[in-house]
């Protein structure tokens, strides 16, 4: 009799262990959090501005471990200065502080996101997964080894036309790096697309679905800003990113002299209101109205 109560009870428990590993194959951890992937069939829930939260490692073992540290970027690459957007045809932007490049990405039948061009931080092949952890919804990069994973948080939502999104990279042209002489020409269309973008900044922040803060932290360039004007820097404070979007010095010099006249006297095109930020929207999108602006 008790042994056959121990057969029961082993059999019981069999099932409950079998039950538990099932489970666990459904559902990732993360920090000790289930994860579970989500459907696309709802794919407006990914067109987003999303943030890099936290970086995840799947190492085989220490020697693994070891190995692939030795090839590791510096751990402050790892900081939350990292974006992606996702936009409804098919495009997008990763940026790292001030460098953004444009990726495609294209849906698989898995319910992933495969994003087929690779770019300034390598991807390409990774796959995209939506995520559940703990009612937050998430964005899961996994990199072709499948050793390294990223998890992004929404940020922001799309601006209503996404299309005029400052992450869109029609929008961030001027960041392309010329590896030939520039024309004339090629110099404004590079200080026109700059000074777009900036545009669609300010106009982002005043979009209400958009509901984001303005800032150029991860654009910069040699705009100076103010309450209701523009400047632009001093010579001697021109940044090195600036110079690096010119095949020469000379070419970059010219922008900038370019930009500096387009903006004279930009403090007088509006009327000044309390709302400064609408202000400088205001003044940039007169100026571009004032061009032949083509993308």
């Amino acid at each position: 009799m008790n042994n056959k109560l121990i057969k029961t009870s082993d059999i019981l428990l069999l099932k409950l262990i079998v039950c538990f590993v099932a489970l666990q194959s459904c559902n990732l951890l993360l920090n000790g959090k289930t994860e579970k992937i989500l459907s696309l069939e709802n794919e407006d829930a990914i067109f987003a501005v999303w943030q890099r939260m936290k970086v995840k490692h799947n190492y085989l073992d220490k020697a693994h471990e070891e190995m692939m540290k030795k090839h590791a970027v510096d751990p402050k690459d790892y900081d939350k200065d990292y974006y992606i957007s996702l936009f409804p045809d098919g495009r997008g932007s990763i940026s790292f502080r001030t460098e953004l490049d444009s990726l495609v990405w294209v849906y698989n039948k898995s319910d992933q996101i495969i994003m087929p061009t690779p770019g300034k931080s390598n991807f390409g092949g990774e796959t995209i997964q939506l995520i559940e952890s703990e009612n937050d919804t998430l964005l899961k990069l996994i990199d072709k080894s499948g050793v390294e994973e990223m998890y992004f948080e929404k940020r922001s939502n799309l601006t209503t036309n996404y299309k005029e999104d400052p992450n869109y990279p029609i929008n961030n042209l001027w960041r392309i790096r010329a590896y030939n002489n520039s024309s004339d020409s090629q110099i404004e269309f590079k200080v026109n697309n700059y000074l777009k973008h900036y545009e669609l900044l300010f106009k982002a922040s005043l979009d209400k679905q958009s509901k984001r803060s303005f800032t150029n932290a991860h654009s910069m360039g040699i705009l100076k800003i103010y309450k209701s004007a523009f400047g632009i820097v001093n010579k001697d404070q021109i940044s090195e990113d600036w110079y690096s979007y010119f095949y020469t010095k000379e070419e970059a010099l010219k922008a900038y002299e370019i930009l500096k006249k387009k903006l004279k006297g930009n403090h007088k095109i509006i009327k000044k209101t309390k709302n400064w930020v609408k202000d400088n929207y205001d003044i940039l999108h007169n100026l571009n109205e004032a061009v032949k602006y083509f993308v």
